[in-house]
């Protein structure tokens, strides 16, 4: 029995040397921020301005790579199919983690088994809005016109809470918007009056509301914004809470050593409280929250199953 002990203890104790001997290795090498949708979007945004800072953290180059398509489903699926080395690591939202799997059916991948989530980096406001031609001045306006010639609206594609969001208040305010799905931002052909509206966060929409170029005409949470507080939410617009305010998180394949998930959250965490960083993305209103992933898992477990529910409501499924 003393043999056995000694024995256990020496496997216990390699163990544990071998663990903290492989997270200190990391990185050795590159790390690659995977980005499911095209360059210019909120998410990109973020998750370039996170990658140059923690670049000089870990002491390794982390590249970004736009892998685009299918609302975001083949960057998360590229992804949950790489090794778990702590070298490719996924930068998504919540529609990727936790709506897509209850509209898009047979999906590649499981957004509940293959993912560790790391932290939630920020939150962003969702604003339906409109190009300067459009000839509606408010929400209440912009409904009426729809009902008398049906409005296009361009969005993520199916399997986005936006898009959900949008069908929401359609619903509730019986207008007659009609979704066009994109692959990636639409906002070039919003602008240029190829299609009238769109639904997004506010980061990418944000200078071209300031140039004159799109009109915002509800936000899509509890309280109106405090950067636009002319701007009715959807509850004032049309008697329905409309709620779809986006985060922005990080997130590994599961089976990633412990030790190396440890130093990316710590590491993440430690960009998303920089002074710079702060700047940056506070600039473009997001309001940052560096989530510890333990708190991250449980608002991923509750907002899944609210999409669930919404989903069966509204019956959005394919």
């Amino acid at each position: 029995m003393k043999t056995f002990a000694k024995l256990l203890l020496l496997v216990s104790t390699s163990l544990m040397g071998f663990s903290h001997t492989y997270a200190q290795e990391w990185p050795t090498k590159p790390v690659k921020f995977v980005v499911p949708y095209n360059a210019g979007g909120g998410l990109d945004m973020m998750c370039r301005t996170v990658a140059e800072r923690l670049a000089t953290v870990v002491k390794q180059p982390v590249v970004v790579e736009n892998k685009v398509g299918a609302s975001g489903t083949i960057g998360s699926a590229y992804v949950a199919k790489s090794a778990a080395d702590g070298y490719t690591i996924l930068c998504a939202n919540n529609s990727d983690l936790t709506l897509a799997q209850f509209i898009i059916p047979k999906l590649s991948y499981s957004p509940e088994k293959d993912f560790l989530p790391l932290v939630m980096a920020v939150k962003q406001t969702v604003f339906l809005v409109g190009n300067a031609a459009v000839p509606a001045t408010d929400a209440a306006q912009l409904i009426e016109l729809s009902k008398k010639s049906p409005l296009a609206y361009a969005n993520p594609g199916l399997g986005s809470n936006t898009t959900l969001a949008m069908e929401m208040f359609n619903a509730a305010s019986k207008a007659n918007f009609i979704s066009v799905p994109y692959t990636g931002v639409a906002l070039t052909d919003v602008i240029s009056g190829q299609v009238p509206l769109t639904v997004f966060n506010l980061a990418p929409l944000l200078p071209h509301i300031k140039a004159g170029k799109l009109k915002p005409y509800v936000v899509f949470q509890s309280e109106r914004h405090p950067s636009f507080p002319d701007i009715p939410t959807a509850r004032e617009a049309v008697g329905v809470d409309v709620v779809a305010a986006s985060w922005f998180g990080f997130f590994a394949p599961v089976g990633t050593p412990q030790g190396i998930t440890r130093q990316l959250e710590q590491g993440i965490r430690t960009v998303l409280a920089d002074p710079a960083t702060v700047a940056v993305l506070s600039k473009a209103e997001m309001q940052i929250v560096g989530m510890p992933s333990t708190d991250f898992s449980k608002v991923i477990v509750a907002e899944r199953a609210y999409h669930q529910r919404l989903v069966q409501r509204f019956n959005a499924a394919k």
